[in-house]
């Protein structure tokens, strides 16, 4: 009768260990989990932020781009005008003025 018993506690020993060791498995697939979607939530966090970063750069380049090729257009409008006034006047100054502004025009000599 004493083995008896003592196959029960241990049975009752052999169950309580089992039952810890599936709650701690249960515990560790569910942080495993946790981390998997915390990983995935954080590269998206990073995909978005990328995305964001490069269309803002973007967005500041052509700006840029466009002022100045807006400012390029207005002084070459402004030194149009400028050579035609003089032109127009029989200014000598001409040709000093349209050297200046365009140093590598070549005429026939």
């Amino acid at each position: 009768m004493l083995f008896f018993y003592e196959n029960k506690i241990k049975q009752y020993e052999l169950q309580l260990l089992q039952s810890k060791y599936n709650s701690l498995q249960e515990v560790i697939s569910k942080d495993q989990k946790e981390q998997s979607r915390s990983s995935g939530r954080n590269l998206l966090l990073w995909g978005i932020s990328l995305v964001l970063l490069i269309g803002c750069a973007l967005f500041f380049y052509f700006k840029f781009k466009k002022k100045k090729t807006t400012q390029i257009n207005h002084n070459l409008q402004e030194t149009y005008s400028q050579l035609i006034t003089l032109l127009q006047n029989n200014d000598p100054g001409f040709m000093f003025s349209f050297e200046n502004a365009f140093p590598y025009f070549q005429g026939n000599s």
